[in-house]
């Protein structure tokens, strides 16, 4: 029989903002997080529109914003389970990440075709296991770094992933999670392939038309 597992603390942050009450907040009041896009240019493009995370999100500048996201709803998971620094140098840690390290990529590849250097420690970042290798050092948790690549449902995928660790013994405890920052690949691509509504996605709509993209 599977030893059950469970589900001990929350992080999030989100288009509503940093936090699992700013999220819960929004979701329960209806408010819609799709936007204009400000982080990208649109001009030209059918669907302008992106849930992005509000100004707010503390942490170092020379963190990515990728793993600015996840360190902050990390450590709020970590403090809602009560679980301390001695606990983490077991702790297994699992991430899903659609576009790992590729608006670092974005960022080396703008900046080589502006100014021709030599390749800088960023492209260390381009990995998709950049975000685990950045919280696992930060936070201290010594147990297996796993990444989950499997587009639309990495982040459930790190979810099961993590429990299964748990479950046969690998690790007593795992941090398990989502994360992906807004990048110009990712909008101009799902743009080019007409997926994207112009307006706010309402998928359980008879006149629906596309998704919308965001980042958390």
């Amino acid at each position: 029989m599977t030893p059950p597992v469970a589900v001990t603390g929350l992080g999030v942050v989100s288009p509503f903002g940093a936090g699992v009450k700013a999220y819960w907040d929004g979701l329960a009041a209806g408010t819609c997080a799709i936007r204009p896009a400000t982080l990208i240019e649109t001009e030209g493009f059918r669907c302008r529109l992106a849930a992005e995370v509000p100004d707010g999100v503390g942490g170092s500048v020379r963190r990515s914003r990728a793993d600015r996201f996840a360190l902050a709803a990390a450590r709020e998971a970590l403090d809602d389970a009560g679980v301390g620094r001695r606990e983490r140098a077991e702790a297994a840690l699992v991430v899903g990440a659609v576009g790992g390290g590729m608006l670092e990529a974005e960022a080396w590849y703008w900046e080589r075709h502006r100014r021709p250097t030599r390749a800088p420690a960023v492209l260390r970042s381009t990995f998709p296991s950049s975000h685990a290798e950045a919280l696992g050092s930060v936070l201290g948790l010594g147990g297996p770094r796993e990444t989950c690549v499997a587009a639309c449902s990495s982040g459930a995928a790190a979810l099961a992933l993590a429990a299964d660790l748990v479950a046969d013994g690998v690790a007593p405890l795992a941090l398990a999670g989502g994360v992906d920052a807004l990048t110009r690949i990712c909008f101009m691509g799902f743009n080019a392939l007409k997926l994207l509504d112009p307006d706010p996605c309402r998928p359980f709509d008879r006149a629906r038309r596309g998704m919308s993209i965001g980042e958390g």
